[in-house]
């Protein structure tokens, strides 16, 4: 369950940036205003950081 809310909160930071993108390229009429700048990087690293949390520990064999 966490795990998919990390997927969407990764998603709709990707979506923020995507929009920020679009809009310096002139592609979308958005004005890429504060909220866009803040949701980008907050939901993506909230996300990343919620998926990580999700993984298991294992251990490996050392590098040779």
């Amino acid at each position: 369950m966490l795990f998919g809310f990390a997927i969407v909160m990764l998603a709709l930071g990707l979506l923020s940036g995507l929009a920020l993108v679009l809009a310096a390229l002139g592609m979308v009429a958005v004005v890429p205003g504060m909220t866009l700048w803040i949701t980008f990087p907050v939901f993506c690293i909230v996300g990343f950081l919620l998926a990580a949390s999700q993984a298991k520990r294992r251990r490996c064999a050392p590098f040779r």
